[in-house]
């Protein structure tokens, strides 16, 4: 028996098996991003596309935001579009790295490998904020840093309820 505080009813119409990467993917991108704010009409990168950032990518496209991807695999540049990207950039290129240098308003990192976080936080404008869903194994502070680097914290099951209500009609029931 569980209590129903504790359950989410999956829509008749909709495939459990399409639910499934709300429970996890779903809500660790959802909550930053929400918690973070209105992001209509703003420039919003995603770094990364696994499992995460495909998520990631679909949540900040269905908000309304300009979504760009970084990613190290030039290959996923259909894959970004298809979900939603408007612009991908290949984190290893510098000029492209460079030509948006400044330019952003919100990034959600969702690489859990080791990589150069502070090279994110330069892509920031002023001020502005990124989140990363991952564990930091190493010091990222910088004093030339122009953005702020905050830790995502996921919601409970109102959150939950929440973000599967919005992702049913956003995108799931397509």
């Amino acid at each position: 028996m569980v209590d129903e505080r504790f359950v989410l009813k999956v829509p008749e119409n909709l495939e459990p098996a399409g639910v499934a990467p709300l429970l996890c993917a779903g809500i660790t991108t959802y909550s930053p991003i929400r918690r973070w704010g209105y992001i209509q009409g703003k420039k919003v990168g995603v770094v990364g596309l696994g499992g995460l950032g495909h998520m990631g990518v679909k949540f900040a496209h269905a908000f309304g935001a300009h979504v760009v991807v970084f990613t190290t695999s030039p290959g996923k540049r259909d894959d970004a579009l298809r979900l939603g990207a408007q612009e991908v950039i290949v984190s290893t290129d510098p000029e492209q790295m460079q030509q948006h240098a400044g330019s952003f308003d919100f990034i959600l990192d969702t690489v859990s490998a080791d990589h150069d976080i502070e090279a994110y936080l330069g892509m920031l404008a002023g001020g502005r904020t990124a989140v990363t869903d991952c564990v930091i194994g190493r010091s990222f502070y910088s004093p030339r840093s122009r953005g702020n680097l905050s830790l995502s914290r996921k919601f409970g099951c109102k959150g939950y309820r929440k973000m599967a209500f919005f992702a049913t009609s956003a995108f799931l029931a397509e």
